[in-house]
Protein backbone atom coordinates (compact mmCIF):
# COMPACT_ATOMS: atom_id res chain seq x y z
CA UNK A 1 0.00 0.00 0.00
CA UNK A 2 1.01 3.19 -1.17
CA UNK A 3 0.93 6.21 0.71
CA UNK A 4 1.75 9.91 0.08
CA UNK A 5 2.35 12.40 2.34
CA UNK A 6 3.14 15.77 1.17
CA UNK A 7 4.17 19.04 2.89
CA UNK A 8 7.21 18.71 4.52
CA UNK A 9 7.97 15.46 4.03
CA UNK A 10 8.12 15.85 -0.15
CA UNK A 11 5.85 13.58 -1.02
CA UNK A 12 7.64 10.90 -0.27
CA UNK A 13 6.07 7.21 -1.01
CA UNK A 14 6.42 5.23 1.75
CA UNK A 15 5.25 1.16 1.95
CA UNK A 16 3.64 -0.35 4.79
CA UNK A 17 3.96 -3.76 5.28
CA UNK A 18 7.28 -4.72 3.29
CA UNK A 19 10.35 -4.22 2.65
CA UNK A 20 11.15 -1.17 0.77
CA UNK A 21 13.22 -2.02 -1.96
CA UNK A 22 12.51 1.68 -4.52
CA UNK A 23 14.83 4.17 -3.41
CA UNK A 24 13.23 7.64 -4.14
CA UNK A 25 15.03 11.04 -4.61
CA UNK A 26 18.25 9.55 -4.00
CA UNK A 27 17.65 8.57 -0.92
CA UNK A 28 19.01 5.56 1.28
CA UNK A 29 16.26 3.23 2.88
CA UNK A 30 17.55 4.42 6.06
CA UNK A 31 16.85 7.61 5.80
CA UNK A 32 13.41 6.93 4.50
CA UNK A 33 13.16 4.95 8.00
CA UNK A 34 14.01 7.97 9.77
CA UNK A 35 11.49 10.05 7.62
CA UNK A 36 8.99 7.70 8.88
CA UNK A 37 9.64 8.11 12.73
CA UNK A 38 10.08 11.69 12.31
CA UNK A 39 6.48 11.62 10.64
CA UNK A 40 4.76 9.23 13.71
CA UNK A 41 6.85 11.47 16.11
CA UNK A 42 6.04 14.97 14.85
CA UNK A 43 2.51 14.07 13.31
CA UNK A 44 0.81 11.20 14.40
CA UNK A 45 1.66 10.60 18.11
CA UNK A 46 0.83 13.89 19.27
CA UNK A 47 -1.94 13.13 18.02
CA UNK A 48 -2.51 9.86 19.60
CA UNK A 49 -1.24 11.54 23.18
CA UNK A 50 -4.18 14.51 22.98
CA UNK A 51 -6.63 11.73 21.97
CA UNK A 52 -5.36 9.74 25.29
CA UNK A 53 -5.51 12.93 27.42
CA UNK A 54 -9.08 13.78 26.07
CA UNK A 55 -10.55 10.43 26.96
CA UNK A 56 -8.36 10.16 30.71
CA UNK A 57 -10.11 13.81 31.50
CA UNK A 58 -12.93 13.26 30.80
CA UNK A 59 -12.74 9.58 32.13
CA UNK A 60 -11.64 11.34 35.34
CA UNK A 61 -14.91 13.98 35.84
CA UNK A 62 -16.86 11.53 34.25
CA UNK A 63 -16.21 9.10 38.10
CA UNK A 64 -15.91 12.54 39.98
CA UNK A 65 -19.41 12.72 40.34
CA UNK A 66 -19.55 9.02 40.90
CA UNK A 67 -17.19 9.13 43.50
CA UNK A 68 -18.06 12.08 45.44
CA UNK A 69 -21.85 10.69 45.86
CA UNK A 70 -20.44 7.92 46.94
CA UNK A 71 -17.90 9.38 49.80
CA UNK A 72 -21.02 11.69 50.77
CA UNK A 73 -23.14 8.59 51.50
CA UNK A 74 -20.27 7.02 53.42
CA UNK A 75 -20.31 10.26 55.67
CA UNK A 76 -23.88 10.37 55.80
CA UNK A 77 -24.09 6.77 57.25
CA UNK A 78 -20.90 7.51 59.42
CA UNK A 79 -22.82 10.98 61.21
CA UNK A 80 -26.57 8.65 61.59
CA UNK A 81 -24.43 5.48 63.51
CA UNK A 82 -22.60 8.50 65.45
CA UNK A 83 -26.30 9.89 66.44
CA UNK A 84 -27.43 6.76 67.31
CA UNK A 85 -24.86 6.37 69.61
CA UNK A 86 -25.31 9.15 71.34
CA UNK A 87 -29.26 8.93 71.52
CA UNK A 88 -28.32 5.56 73.54
CA UNK A 89 -25.83 7.01 75.91
CA UNK A 90 -28.06 7.07 79.30
CA UNK A 91 -27.79 3.06 78.46
CA UNK A 92 -24.16 2.78 77.32
CA UNK A 93 -21.91 5.11 78.00
CA UNK A 94 -18.90 3.67 76.15
CA UNK A 95 -20.86 4.91 72.94
CA UNK A 96 -19.56 8.54 73.01
CA UNK A 97 -16.30 6.84 72.33
CA UNK A 98 -17.21 4.70 69.36
CA UNK A 99 -19.33 8.25 68.10
CA UNK A 100 -16.12 10.00 68.14
CA UNK A 101 -13.94 7.10 66.22
CA UNK A 102 -16.59 7.34 63.61
CA UNK A 103 -16.07 11.14 62.93
CA UNK A 104 -12.48 10.44 62.84
CA UNK A 105 -13.00 8.24 59.82
CA UNK A 106 -15.05 11.36 58.54
CA UNK A 107 -12.00 13.50 59.11
CA UNK A 108 -10.40 11.43 57.28
CA UNK A 109 -12.49 11.17 54.31
CA UNK A 110 -13.14 15.07 54.47
CA UNK A 111 -11.09 17.03 56.59
CA UNK A 112 -13.01 20.36 56.13
CA UNK A 113 -16.54 18.60 56.09
CA UNK A 114 -18.96 21.58 57.35
CA UNK A 115 -20.47 19.53 60.13
CA UNK A 116 -18.17 17.57 61.76
CA UNK A 117 -16.24 19.95 64.01
CA UNK A 118 -19.55 20.51 65.69
CA UNK A 119 -20.50 16.95 66.00
CA UNK A 120 -17.25 16.08 67.84
CA UNK A 121 -17.74 18.97 70.20
CA UNK A 122 -21.33 17.83 70.83
CA UNK A 123 -19.83 13.74 71.50
CA UNK A 124 -16.87 15.67 73.77
CA UNK A 125 -19.09 17.83 75.68
CA UNK A 126 -21.35 14.83 76.88
CA UNK A 127 -18.18 13.02 77.89
CA UNK A 128 -16.97 15.90 79.85
CA UNK A 129 -20.53 16.20 81.74
CA UNK A 130 -19.68 12.53 82.46
CA UNK A 131 -16.37 12.79 84.02
CA UNK A 132 -15.80 12.34 87.46
CA UNK A 133 -12.30 14.27 87.71
CA UNK A 134 -12.25 17.84 87.32
CA UNK A 135 -8.91 18.80 85.56
CA UNK A 136 -9.90 16.04 82.98
CA UNK A 137 -13.36 17.25 82.78
CA UNK A 138 -12.29 21.10 82.47
CA UNK A 139 -9.76 19.93 79.37
CA UNK A 140 -12.61 18.70 77.66
CA UNK A 141 -14.62 21.31 78.00
CA UNK A 142 -11.89 23.40 76.51
CA UNK A 143 -11.42 21.15 73.59
CA UNK A 144 -15.27 21.28 72.97
CA UNK A 145 -14.42 25.00 72.95
CA UNK A 146 -11.52 24.76 70.68
CA UNK A 147 -13.52 22.28 67.78
CA UNK A 148 -16.09 24.49 67.58
CA UNK A 149 -13.94 27.54 66.51
CA UNK A 150 -13.03 25.11 63.96
CA UNK A 151 -16.52 24.44 62.98
CA UNK A 152 -17.40 27.98 62.99
CA UNK A 153 -14.07 28.73 61.06
CA UNK A 154 -15.46 26.61 57.91
CA UNK A 155 -18.89 27.66 58.07
CA UNK A 156 -19.59 31.24 60.17
CA UNK A 157 -22.89 30.50 59.83
CA UNK A 158 -23.02 26.83 61.42
CA UNK A 159 -25.54 27.11 64.37
CA UNK A 160 -24.05 23.67 65.67
CA UNK A 161 -20.56 25.67 66.00
CA UNK A 162 -21.94 28.41 67.83
CA UNK A 163 -24.34 26.32 69.88
CA UNK A 164 -21.65 24.11 71.30
CA UNK A 165 -19.19 27.39 71.74
CA UNK A 166 -21.79 28.65 73.79
CA UNK A 167 -22.04 25.75 76.17
CA UNK A 168 -18.77 25.10 76.38
CA UNK A 169 -18.29 28.47 77.45
CA UNK A 170 -21.25 28.42 80.31
CA UNK A 171 -19.03 25.14 81.57
CA UNK A 172 -15.80 26.53 81.93
CA UNK A 173 -17.26 30.05 83.26
CA UNK A 174 -19.12 27.60 86.15
CA UNK A 175 -15.52 26.35 87.02
CA UNK A 176 -13.51 29.30 86.78
CA UNK A 177 -13.13 32.48 89.09
CA UNK A 178 -15.48 35.16 89.40
CA UNK A 179 -13.45 37.82 86.26
CA UNK A 180 -12.91 35.08 83.79
CA UNK A 181 -16.33 33.45 84.74
CA UNK A 182 -17.83 36.85 83.70
CA UNK A 183 -15.76 37.34 80.59
CA UNK A 184 -16.81 33.55 79.25
CA UNK A 185 -20.49 33.96 80.73
CA UNK A 186 -20.60 37.61 78.48
CA UNK A 187 -19.26 34.84 75.19
CA UNK A 188 -21.51 31.93 76.29
CA UNK A 189 -24.38 34.74 75.86
CA UNK A 190 -22.87 36.24 72.44
CA UNK A 191 -22.41 33.11 71.02
CA UNK A 192 -26.14 31.53 71.65
CA UNK A 193 -27.79 34.41 71.04
CA UNK A 194 -25.41 34.15 67.31
CA UNK A 195 -27.04 30.56 66.90
CA UNK A 196 -30.81 31.82 67.44
CA UNK A 197 -30.60 35.10 64.99
CA UNK A 198 -28.73 32.45 62.29
CA UNK A 199 -32.05 29.95 62.09
CA UNK A 200 -34.42 30.82 65.30
CA UNK A 201 -36.08 26.95 64.51
CA UNK A 202 -33.28 25.31 64.33
CA UNK A 203 -33.12 22.45 67.11
CA UNK A 204 -29.92 24.30 68.45
CA UNK A 205 -31.21 27.34 68.75
CA UNK A 206 -34.36 26.37 70.90
CA UNK A 207 -31.73 24.51 73.23
CA UNK A 208 -29.75 27.93 73.28
CA UNK A 209 -32.94 29.61 74.32
CA UNK A 210 -33.10 26.98 77.42
CA UNK A 211 -29.76 27.36 78.08
CA UNK A 212 -29.88 31.61 78.32
CA UNK A 213 -32.95 30.84 80.66
CA UNK A 214 -30.45 29.06 82.99
CA UNK A 215 -27.67 31.75 82.71
CA UNK A 216 -30.16 34.29 83.61
CA UNK A 217 -31.68 32.42 86.50
CA UNK A 218 -28.32 31.00 87.73
CA UNK A 219 -26.08 34.06 87.40
CA UNK A 220 -25.20 36.43 89.85
CA UNK A 221 -26.59 40.05 90.19
CA UNK A 222 -25.87 42.31 88.15
CA UNK A 223 -26.07 39.45 85.19
CA UNK A 224 -29.31 37.79 86.87
CA UNK A 225 -32.44 38.73 85.17
CA UNK A 226 -35.19 36.52 85.76
CA UNK A 227 -37.77 38.16 83.47
CA UNK A 228 -35.78 37.70 80.90
CA UNK A 229 -35.10 33.97 81.91
CA UNK A 230 -38.61 33.73 82.27
CA UNK A 231 -39.17 34.43 78.59
CA UNK A 232 -36.14 32.71 77.18
CA UNK A 233 -37.59 29.64 78.83
CA UNK A 234 -41.38 29.67 77.65
CA UNK A 235 -40.03 30.27 74.00
CA UNK A 236 -37.98 26.80 73.67
CA UNK A 237 -41.12 25.27 75.24
CA UNK A 238 -43.58 26.99 72.55
CA UNK A 239 -41.07 25.90 70.24
CA UNK A 240 -40.57 22.28 71.66
CA UNK A 241 -43.05 21.41 74.20
CA UNK A 242 -41.15 18.24 75.11
CA UNK A 243 -37.47 19.23 75.32
CA UNK A 244 -37.41 18.78 79.22
CA UNK A 245 -33.96 21.03 79.62
CA UNK A 246 -36.40 24.02 78.71
CA UNK A 247 -39.09 22.56 81.30
CA UNK A 248 -36.70 22.15 83.81
CA UNK A 249 -35.26 25.77 83.23
CA UNK A 250 -38.88 27.11 83.50
CA UNK A 251 -39.39 25.68 87.01
CA UNK A 252 -36.16 26.88 88.40
CA UNK A 253 -37.43 30.01 87.21
CA UNK A 254 -40.48 30.23 88.91
CA UNK A 255 -38.85 29.06 92.14
CA UNK A 256 -36.61 31.15 91.86
CA UNK A 257 -39.56 33.76 91.13
CA UNK A 258 -41.13 32.57 94.15
CA UNK A 259 -44.05 31.41 92.33
CA UNK A 260 -44.00 27.89 93.70
CA UNK A 261 -47.47 26.75 91.99
CA UNK A 262 -46.35 27.22 88.52
CA UNK A 263 -43.17 25.69 89.65
CA UNK A 264 -44.99 22.94 91.22
CA UNK A 265 -47.11 22.36 87.98
CA UNK A 266 -44.16 22.86 85.37
CA UNK A 267 -42.21 19.93 87.36
CA UNK A 268 -45.25 17.66 86.87
CA UNK A 269 -45.68 18.51 83.70
CA UNK A 270 -41.60 17.69 82.32
CA UNK A 271 -42.36 13.94 84.30
CA UNK A 272 -45.42 13.30 82.26
CA UNK A 273 -43.00 14.11 78.80
CA UNK A 274 -43.92 10.75 77.60
CA UNK A 275 -41.48 10.55 74.29
CA UNK A 276 -38.96 13.64 75.16
CA UNK A 277 -36.72 15.11 72.24
CA UNK A 278 -33.51 13.98 73.90
CA UNK A 279 -34.89 10.84 76.12
CA UNK A 280 -30.66 10.59 76.85
CA UNK A 281 -30.94 13.97 78.54
CA UNK A 282 -34.25 13.81 80.40
CA UNK A 283 -33.09 10.10 81.68
CA UNK A 284 -29.58 11.45 82.84
CA UNK A 285 -30.22 14.88 83.48
CA UNK A 286 -33.51 17.32 83.33
CA UNK A 287 -35.46 14.66 85.44
CA UNK A 288 -33.13 13.98 87.99
CA UNK A 289 -32.95 17.91 88.46
CA UNK A 290 -36.82 18.68 88.40
CA UNK A 291 -37.27 15.29 91.23
CA UNK A 292 -34.65 17.27 93.17
CA UNK A 293 -36.61 20.86 92.70
CA UNK A 294 -39.87 18.93 93.61
CA UNK A 295 -38.50 17.75 96.34
CA UNK A 296 -37.32 21.03 97.64
CA UNK A 297 -40.57 22.71 97.58
CA UNK A 298 -42.45 20.09 98.91
CA UNK A 299 -39.68 20.16 102.71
Amino acid sequence: MRLTFRGRHGGLPLRFGGNVRMITRGKTEKAIQTDSILFIALVLLPGIILASTVFFLSSVFALAPANNDAREEEIQLLFDQGWQLLSRMHEDLSGLDKALALYDKVLALDPENKDVYWKIAEITFKKADEEADEIKRKALYNKVLEVSKKAAKIDSNSVGAHYWMGVSSVRLAQMSGIVQSLSLVTQAKRELVKAIDLDPDHRFSVLAGAVLAAIYTESPWPLRNLDQALEYAQEAIAKDPKLTIASEKLAQVYFKKKQYDKAKKEIHRCLAIEEPTYIWDSILYDWPAVKRLLKELED
